[in-house]
């Protein structure tokens, strides 16, 4: 909250185009286009108000399982939004690298 790059303007147009994209790719029918092999990884902020306060992650992970995608995996961080920028960011990195050197799946 205390950083100054927080509060900058953004265009009406960004909000828009970012709302579009989420509609297209949280559909029911673009989920079911995935790979049922592709592995996923949710990561969210444990308060973060944009996911519902863990409510909406939770609910796409299902969607996902729901889906018959067979590798679905979500965790939950301190913080909001950004966990990335979050006093976590450390402990979120080194998972997403965990993760991902964890992988052993085909198309």
């Amino acid at each position: 909250m205390q950083d100054e790059a927080c509060g900058k303007f953004m265009p009406a147009g960004l909000f828009r185009e970012l709302l579009r994209g989420m509609l297209i790719t949280g559909s029911r029918e673009s989920i079911g286009k995935i790979s049922k092999n592709l592995p996923m990884l949710f990561l969210s902020g444990k308060d973060d108000p944009v996911g519902e306060m863990r409510k909406g992650a939770e609910r796409l992970m299902n969607a996902y399982k729901a889906a018959g995608i067979n590798d679905v995996s979500l965790s939950f961080y301190p913080g909001r939004h950004d966990i990335l920028h979050e006093v976590c960011r450390e402990h979120v990195t080194g998972d997403v690298v965990e993760w991902l050197e964890g992988l052993h799946w085909q198309e």
